[in-house]
């Protein structure tokens, strides 16, 4: 029923044109609130005050991903807690789906405010660094900034529905399509797609294409909606791409709580104290390539680099950080060997 239609009904009817009004008001919302909705949470995300996940890993967590199988049938996982706001957010590793059997202190835990980036690295171990600006000028950043920039989008994904490589907020729409401009190892990349299809008003699939200049890359997120007390959340994303005629799943979301919050977050619930549970530890500060020890007193002490707290990436996160040109670089080898193949049986046909 269209609003037109709406109006005819209750012409002659005026005692129940407000409640027909109210209902088919309704109705018509229903109808495009589950896309909009949707839309919404990658455009103009609300504030995040608790979003927990489990996050599939590959059956090896150390090794990187296997192209031909990815993580389809691993029993390897993670559970994550996120927090987010504009110009703020926290991850942590946790014991269990929930907060209250504790925290897990993997090392990998983080949170950024005002522009501090915080590295946990255990309950009695942080380092704090001022973040850079954040522009798609990566060549020139430090190691500590580009440890920082994957961090937050890698683990800031399921808030980004799957997408790789940006913040939230980073999409614009045009109708079903949308762009978006990332970062993956120091250089921009060009990030689009589209709605493929809905269930019950709800994008269930969305086609993604990674660009840059070394390439581009197709994938397929899927989205399925089972609990309601999280929606307009999904509760399960699953990524995927087509590897030799097959679809890969190389990367999946559970996300089983969600809390939206209404106005801005505090600053005392993006403190490392909520992850470590202590109110005091050692603390780094990192800038300019130098890394110093903050002292009770305020003062900073240089530290050796030998000793200097790790905020690389590591092996595991250089992997993952940059699946896009791996396979990219299995695509375009291939192509490369057809190639000459297809040269040498054509010059001994000349012949």
């Amino acid at each position: 029923m269209n609003v037109l239609e709406v109006f005819k009904c209750c012409e002659f009817r005026p005692h129940f044109s407000l409640a027909l009004l109210i209902v088919a008001g309704c109705e018509l919302r229903g109808e495009e609130s589950g896309k909009d909705a949707f839309k919404r949470l990658l455009d103009s995300p609300p504030v995040i005050e608790r979003l927990i996940y489990t996050e599939t890993l590959p059956p090896e967590n150390k090794s990187p991903l296997s192209y031909a199988e990815g993580i389809l049938g691993s029993s390897n996982y993670f559970h994550g807690l996120l927090r987010w706001q504009e110009g703020a957010f926290l991850f942590a590793e946790l014991n269990a789906p929930n907060v209250e059997e504790g925290y897990r202190l993997s090392g990998r835990d983080f949170l950024q405010y005002d522009g501090l980036f915080t590295f946990i690295h255990s309950r009695t171990n942080t380092t704090v660094y001022q973040r850079a600006e954040d522009t798609l000028d990566r060549v020139s950043v430090s190691t500590v900034e580009d440890t920082a920039v994957y961090r937050t989008r890698r683990r800031i994904e399921p808030i980004t529905l799957g997408i790789s490589h940006l913040l939230p907020g980073q999409v614009e729409w045009e109708g079903d399509q949308f762009r978006a401009v990332g970062i993956a190892d120091r250089k921009a990349v060009d990030i689009s797609g589209e709605i493929l299809s809905l269930s019950d008003s709800r994008p269930d699939k969305l086609a993604v294409r990674y660009a840059s200049d070394v390439g581009a890359a197709d994938y397929v997120i899927h989205y399925s909606y089972e609990n309601p007390d999280i929606l307009p959340f999904p509760n399960r994303i699953e990524n995927v791409f087509h590897y030799q005629g097959k679809e890969i799943l190389y990367r999946e979301y559970e996300i089983s709580d969600v809390s939206l919050g209404t106005e801005s977050l505090p600053k005392s619930m993006f403190t490392p104290e909520l992850i470590t549970q202590m109110e005091n530890s050692t603390t780094h500060v990192a800038t300019n390539g130098t890394f110093y020890l903050k002292l009770d007193g305020g003062q900073l002490l240089e530290v050796p680099s030998g000793v200097a707290p790790k905020t690389k990436l590591s092996k595991g996160d250089y992997w993952q950080n940059r699946y896009v040109y791996a396979f990219l670089l299995i695509v375009i080898v291939g192509y490369g060997a057809y190639f000459v193949r297809s040269g040498a049986l054509a010059s001994r046909k000349a012949e």
